[in-house]
């Protein structure tokens, strides 16, 4: 064990500190667990989406979304029955009629086990503030992939356009 108001942790063992020597510690987890309980006080809804970002070599593919007046990727909402990669590979289907797979994420995972079975994990998860004329306010939840054609020689539904690095920073 290390000296007291320090992490520390013995390999496979607890990480353990002593509040009363490190308070900057203990006052960082005190406002993590305050933001925490309030934030399960609240009573926004929530609803949980998929979103997947198609990408080639060089460019990604995006499309104008004229009720938020931004270029977005495909996505939408995850649905009953149905898991996140089962969502993403739909809504890009449904939305921009192309066959896609799911990159891996990097991240980590699969575990080497066949049961229970494994979901691939998103790339990152968002809580988006959403302010709808029919829903009204509510988040969404939304995981985050990388996407690639399945069959390259596919074109996109109209008004999809592929966008470089260059053309997004500009």
């Amino acid at each position: 064990m290390g000296p007291p108001g320090r992490l520390s942790s013995q390999p496979g063992g607890p990480i353990c500190f002593n509040p009363r020597t490190a308070p900057e510690l203990n006052v960082h987890i005190a406002d993590n667990a305050r933001a925490m309980l309030l934030s399960m006080t609240e009573t926004i809804r929530r609803h949980f989406t998929a979103t997947g970002y198609v990408a080639n070599q060089t460019s990604v593919l995006l499309h104008w979304h004229r009720k938020l007046k931004l270029w977005l990727p495909p996505g939408g909402h995850i649905e009953e029955n149905e898991d996140p990669v089962q969502a993403v590979i739909r809504e890009a289907k449904e939305e921009t009629g192309l066959d896609v797979v799911v990159l891996p994420s990097g991240g980590p995972g699969p575990f080497d086990f066949d049961e229970p079975g494994q979901v691939q994990p998103p790339v990152t998860i968002l809580i988006e503030d959403i302010d709808d004329p029919v829903d009204g306010f509510h988040h969404h939840i939304d995981m985050i992939y990388f996407l690639a054609i399945f069959d390259p020689g596919q074109e996109p539904l109209p008004g999809w356009q592929w966008f470089t690095r260059e053309q997004l920073n500009s």
